[in-house]
């Protein structure tokens, strides 16, 4: 669908509508206009290679999972559809030092939904970081 210009209203609204949550698009719908904008905005071509390199031409991670002994914290927004929370606390069960936290009232993009809470969570993440 990014590949035809002449429905680039209806591949807007279904972006943002995966994106982000229906509080934000209704409470602070700048954020939705900003990022329609800045997606534009990209040469289209790229963004159709990106998304096909990220969503369909490569193989799963799932199983590498376990040999990541790093902290891992795994951000969620609660009404993240694009990657659920269900999916990603399946990551946190494949890691042997991964936490899962989900983000109230958020989505995909809950740094730019709800930035307080979520920059709150990565702070404490780093603080109780081994060696702190």
């Amino acid at each position: 669908m990014l590949a035809i210009g002449a429905i680039d209203g209806f591949v807007n609204n279904m972006l943002l509508s995966l994106q982000l949550s229906s509080d934000t698009r209704r409470q602070t719908p700048q954020i939705g206009a900003n990022i329609a904008a800045r997606f534009r905005s990209w040469d289209r071509r790229a963004v159709i290679k990106t998304v096909r390199s990220v969503l369909v031409d490569r193989d799963g991670v799932l199983d590498q999972l376990p040999n990541v002994a790093a902290p891992a914290l795994i951000v969620s927004g609660a009404e993240d559809t694009i990657l659920p929370s269900a999916m990603s606390r399946r990551m946190v069960a494949k890691m042997p030092n991964a936490r899962h936290v989900e983000v109230p009232r958020a989505a995909h993009l809950a740094p730019l939904e709800q930035p307080d809470a979520t920059n709150a969570l990565i702070a404490d993440f780093i603080q109780k970081l081994p060696g702190r």
